[in-house]
């Protein structure tokens, strides 16, 4: 369900933009796919954190969008970050969400927003997997199994 509400807002916010406010993409179907894809990812992010943590996910989340938006590049390029931001802008995946919407609708550069598409797309799949692992975790905590050792 996440996904499908996700995908569904990424197309009305992609067609609104477009549409309603007369953005011009230099790449339009790069433009819509980076839409749907960063919903994908963060909406995968969002539901790993709610199925690990519970409440305290949504906190988590906060926390987390604030340290991505500092450190995405989106406003200020990136050699002007403090050297933390430097440092964790590649392990999060706003830097690849703002780096493929740069690439598709000013510089038209496919090949860069193929690129960061991609590390969304793993991003998306780690955050899936991770959840299906937590989800594992609570339900043999809930059953009384030992947990795995490894």
């Amino acid at each position: 369900f996440y996904a499908l509400a996700a995908g569904a807002q990424a197309l009305i916010v992609s067609g609104a933009l477009v549409g309603g406010l007369g953005l011009k993409p230099a790449l339009p179907g790069w433009y819509v796919l980076t839409n749907v894809v960063t919903a994908f990812c963060f909406a995968a992010l969002v539901f790993l954190l709610l199925v690990a943590f519970g409440e305290a996910g949504r906190f988590l989340g906060i926390v987390l969008l604030m340290l991505q938006l500092t450190s995405c590049a989106g406003t200020f390029p990136l050699e002007m970050q403090p050297a933390f931001f430097q440092a964790i802008s590649p392990y999060l995946p706003m830097t690849y969400a703002v780096a493929a919407m740069k690439a598709a609708v000013s510089a038209g550069d496919a090949a860069k927003a193929w690129t960061a598409l991609n590390v969304l797309g793993a991003f998306t799949v780690g955050f899936l997997v991770l959840t299906v692992l937590a989800v594992t975790a609570k339900r043999r905590s809930l059953a009384g199994e030992p947990a795995a050792e490894g």
